[in-house]
C-alpha cells in the first residue's frame, strides 16, 4: 500500500522491510513489560499485524500472562485468515478503510480491487464476535483531510451497514511542513466547521462516532502518546512516541531494557514539558492531533453527542452537546 498519509512512509519512505521479530524475543519484551506493571498491549507490526507468521503465538502467549488488553491495526485485506485468532484474543480492532466504495478506497489507500473482500473480512469478524459473545471494540477507523472530509457521511453509512462498534476519523498528521500530499482539517477553516455541524445535526446513528480532533491554538500541551506508550520496534529499538519510527537512537531493548527512560528519549519528553509556545514543540508534535485534543463523540445508545476535552495530564473531560450548541463556526 502506498496511503499518502502513512505516518512511518512521510518519516522514511522506504521504511517497511520484510523482517519480522522473532517470536521468543517478542516474549521477552512483553515479559519484561507485564512485570513491570504493563496491562495494556497493542499490537502493531511496523505496519500490518496480518502479515505477522507468529501472530496467533504472541497473542496468545499475551492473554496466558495476563495481559488485560490487547489491540491492533489491520488494513483488513488478509483478515480473513486470522478471524478465530482476532476473535479470541483481541479486545479492539481498528480496520484502517479510509474509502467507502472501490473507487474511494483506491485513491486514498493505493490499491485497487480490494475494497470488497476487506469489508467481507469486516463483516466475518463482527459474525465471529457475535457468536462468541466476548466484549470487543471494532472499529472502521478513516484517516481525513481537505483531500476526502466530505466522505464522513459515507463512511459513516459504510460503518452502520458493516455492524461495527465504532467509526473514528483521525485527522491527517503531517511530519514535516513542506509535506505536499495531505493538509490537515483546521478549527479557523470555516466549511471544515460546518460539516461537523451538518454531521452533529442530521440525524440519529447506529454506531458509536468519534470526529477527528481540528488542528488549532493550543493553550496546553498534553500527549498521552508521549508519556503513556512504550514503544518497542522488530529490531528491539524503541521510539519516544507512536507516531515516530523506532530507532537506534533512543535506545535497544535488548541492549538496555530501560533505555526508553534515558538519554535521547528522556531529553525529548523534557523539551516537550518546558514548551510554552507552539514554536517551542517539534513540528510533529506542534501539528499532530494527539496534543491536547478535543473532539465530539456520538453515543448511539443515548442518541447523544458529548464534547471531549483535556483537563490535564491523562485526564479527560466530557460535556454534553445540545444540538443546536455545539461549537461555533468561524
Amino acid at each position: 500500500m502506498r496511503c499518502p498519509h502513512c505516518l512511518l512512509r512521510q518519516h522514511d519512505k522506504d521504511f517497511f522491510s520484510d523482517e519480522d521479530m522473532e517470536p521468543a524475543h517478542a516474549k521477552e519484551i512483553l515479559s519484561h513489560f507485564y512485570h513491570r506493571g504493563t496491562r495494556k498491549l497493542l499490537l502493531a507490526a511496523e505496519g500490518e499485524i496480518t502479515v505477522y507468521p507468529h501472530l496467533l503465538e504472541v497473542s496468545a502467549f499475551s492473554k496466558e500472562i495476563g495481559f488485560e488488553e490487547i489491540g491492533g491495526f489491520t488494513n483488513g485485506i488478509l483478515l480473513g485468515r486470522h478471524i478465530d485468532c482476532l476473535a479470541t484474543f483481541f479486545d479492539f480492532i481498528y480496520v484502517s478503510v479510509d474509502g467507502y466504495d472501490n473507487e474511494t478506497y483506491a485513491r486514498h489507500r493505493g490499491v485497487d480491487g480490494v475494497f470488497d473482500a476487506v469489508t467481507a473480512n469486516i463483516g466475518s469478524l463482527v459474525e465471529a464476535k457475535r457468536r462468541s459473545g466476548r466484549r470487543q471494540c471494532i472499529a472502521v477507523v478513516c484517516v481525513v483531510s481537505q483531500r476526502n472530509y466530505r466522505s464522513m457521511e459515507n463512511m459513516i453509512r459504510l460503518a452502520e451497514g458493516l455492524g461495527v462498534d465504532r467509526i473514528e476519523f483521525f485527522n491527517f498528521h503531517a511530519v514535516s511542513p513542506n509535506y505536499e500530499g495531505c493538509h490537515p482539517l483546521r478549527d479557523d477553516d470555516r466549511a471544515v466547521v460546518r460539516y461537523l455541524h451538518h454531521l452533529i445535526y442530521s440525524r440519529r446513528y447506529a454506531v458509536e462516532i468519534i470526529l477527528p480532533a481540528l488542528i488549532g491554538n493550543k493553550t496546553a500541551y498534553y500527549c498521552p502518546n508521549l508519556f503513556g506508550f512504550v514503544m518497542v520496534g522488530t529490531d528491539g529499538s524503541f521510539s519516544p512516541c507512536n507516531y515516530f519510527p523506532t530507532h537506534e537512537k533512543y535506545g535497544n531493548f535488548f541492549r538496555d531494557p530501560d533505555a526508553f527512560r534515558k538519554k535521547e528519549i528522556s531529553r525529548f519528553k523534557k523539551a516537550f514539558s518546558r514548551a510554552a509556545d507552539p514554536s517551542d514543540l517539534e513540528f510533529i508534535c506542534r501539528e499532530c492531533v494527539a496534543l491536547s485534543p478535543e473532539n465530539f463523540i456520538y453515543f448511539p445508545s443515548e442518541d447523544r453527542w458529548r464534547r471531549r476535552f483535556v483537563t490535564g495530564p491523562f485526564e479527560y473531560g466530557y460535556e454534553d452537546v445540545a444540538r443546536n450548541n455545539a461549537f461555533h463556526a468561524p
